[in-house]
């Protein structure tokens, strides 16, 4: 789930949701994903887009070493040098508290942790303009989290088109699917979460964004270049003491909903104040909807 302002792209933003990013994802998927990879011969190459604070690294690389895929290579690519920055020091820090080497390596890093290897490289680049100027080589996996519901149909052809060339394994992860739910229930949940999915659909920076509609998209697509395709589940699941991710969440959906029709902005304000009431004396909880999406060539 995305919001509506630069501000929920920044460091801080996506510090807050990885928390509930790593919990929520497939972890079903990694198995399946690792089967793709573990034919290929030599160090295993993954190109991660819009890497943000580097989550889907952190979390598939040791998964992925504990499958056997024990030399890795990993270009993570993002277009905010902010955001990059924050990615090598969150790595240098996990790596040091997981007991990990670490060495600098031409801008990049190399990490040690006795039974794998990884090489660590980051790359800025403007991804809507410049997708194809990414070299992948054979059979390199692509890795992408949080990011196709904000791309336009014609960005997200381009980029099946491109990972298709390479005969490419893709898992997208934490794809939101429309789906929102609050507990307990609001007079006025359906009209905030139907302005807020129509707020999805504008343009992010990719054209206009497919929003809710980005899982079956992507899935179909895959699917009709030859990949076999395997969809589940990954949901946020907020609990009442989770009060400062549910008022972050209230906020967005209050203000996209605002934005999206301005006729609709009293509304939005009273719902987000009965829903921070809520959130404030603990009774209020909230699942949001996303869909982790694996494709093997």
């Amino acid at each position: 789930m995305t919001g509506l302002s630069a501000a929920q792209f920044s460091p801080d933003w996506l510090a807050l949701r990885s928390e509930h990013d790593e919990r929520s994802r497939a972890e079903r998927l990694v198995a399946p994903f690792a089967e793709s990879l573990s034919r290929r011969d030599g160090p295993v190459r993954f190109t991660d887009l819009a890497t943000g604070t580097a989550s889907n690294f952190l979390y598939l690389a040791p998964r992925l070493a504990r499958l056997s895929i024990v030399d890795q290579v990993w270009r993570l690519v993002d277009r905010d040098p902010v955001v990059l920055h924050r990615a090598r020091r969150r790595i240098a820090e996990h790596a040091g508290a997981s007991g990990w080497t670490l060495e600098s390596d031409d801008g990049g890093m190399v990490l040690d942790a006795g039974t794998w290897r990884c090489t660590v490289a980051f790359g800025r680049l403007d991804l809507a303009r410049d997708l194809e100027s990414l070299v992948l080589a054979d059979g390199e996996a692509v890795v992408v989290s949080a990011l196709l519901d904000l791309v336009s149909p014609a960005w997200l052809q381009r980029l099946v088109r491109w990972a298709e060339a390479a005969r490419s394994p893709m898992l997208a992860t934490l794809t939101y699917d429309g789906s929102i739910g609050w507990e307990p229930e609001d007079r006025d949940d359906g009209r905030i979460r139907a302005l807020f999915n129509d707020h999805q659909r504008r343009d992010k920076g990719f054209g206009p964004a497919l929003g809710p509609a980005a899982p079956s998209w992507i899935a179909a697509r895959l699917i009709a270049g030859g990949y076999a395709v395997d969809q589940i589940p990954s949901p946020w699941r907020l609990g009442t003491d989770e009060v400062t991710m549910l008022n972050a969440l209230i906020e967005t959906a209050s203000e996209s909903a605002a934005e999206q029709d301005p006729q609709a902005r009293r509304l939005a304000a009273a719902w987000a104040s009965r829903r921070r009431a809520q959130a404030s004396t603990g009774i209020l909880s909230a699942t949001i909807g996303h869909i982790d999406i694996l494709g093997r060539p």
